[in-house]
């Protein structure tokens, strides 16, 4: 729905706002293949129309910054772990944490090797490769009518390369299966088989999915203690998270073989 000035959003206190018609239908369920496939083609026919979007708010713009992003984020684990190796009385998920932080404190760094040694400054020069990313793709914010997906809640979008929403749609459709593979190859084909990606996107890909993200998320949520979580809650989320690192470990190893 459009404004009285003819456009599709408008800007109050800083923030955007838009009215859209109410969508009568059913969450995706990321579990059910067909809902998958419905949910990544609607993915690609989203960014395919929004390819050169352009905003005009620059805390929504992130091309050109994930590099920097990542080693801000680096730099935080190092303060994590000395919090955590500071502290006389550490709790269950200090010392989870203390036992792994250094493997991805590496996968940090691998993470931001592989995206410095990639085409990503370049794709970002690309105006046909920046697209307006929905940025926060839980099943419950695609919904399914009539084998059609519905994007809700622009909440935390951005204008980025489609690849960082690629990669986080893969991370949620893949984790709950054990990082299957295969569910990252179907994803990758339905996708391409409405709006292809060439082997530069899919080497920043590659980098992106390198990034520890769950791990990250859950060590920044303790120690700033974003999340109003009990102790119990933190630490089973943490043992989930590392119990899970074989399995992501060979599903990038599987990933780098398709590049």
């Amino acid at each position: 729905m459009k404004t009285s000035d003819d456009n599709i959003y408008t800007i109050w206190n800083n923030e955007i706002y838009c009215m859209i018609d109410l969508v009568e239908g059913r969450e995706s369920d990321y579990d059910n293949p067909i809902d998958l496939s419905i949910a990544t083609k609607g993915l690609a026919e989203l960014h395919l129309a929004s390819e050169g979007f352009k905003g005009n708010l620059c805390s929504r713009c992130n091309s050109g910054r994930l590099i920097n992003n990542f080693t801000r984020r680096l730099n935080e684990m190092g303060v994590f772990k000395t919090v955590a190796l500071i502290n006389e009385h550490k709790s269950d998920f200090d010392n989870i944490f203390l036992s792994n932080v250094d493997h991805y404190i590496a996968e940090i760094k691998n993470s931001i090797k592989l995206l410095e040694n990639s085409f990503y400054y370049k794709l970002c020069a690309e105006e046909n490769k920046i697209v307006l990313c929905h940025h926060d793709l839980a099943n419950h914010n695609i919904i399914i009518k009539n084998e059609e997906a519905y994007f809700i809640d622009f909440d935390y979008a951005i204008v980025d390369l489609r690849v960082h929403d690629l990669c986080n749609f893969i991370t949620k459709g893949t984790k709950n299966y054990a990082f299957d593979i295969e569910k990252g190859k179907n994803i990758l084909e339905e996708y391409s088989s409405i709006n292809p990606l060439d082997k530069r996107e899919l080497s920043v890909l590659y980098g992106m999915l390198t990034f520890p993200q769950d791990f990250y998320s859950i060590v920044k949520d303790y120690y700033t203690r974003r999340k109003d979580w009990t102790e119990g809650t933190f630490v089973d989320r943490i043992k989930r998270k590392t119990q899970g690192e074989e399995f992501r470990l060979e599903f990038l190893k599987a990933f780098e073989d398709l590049l």
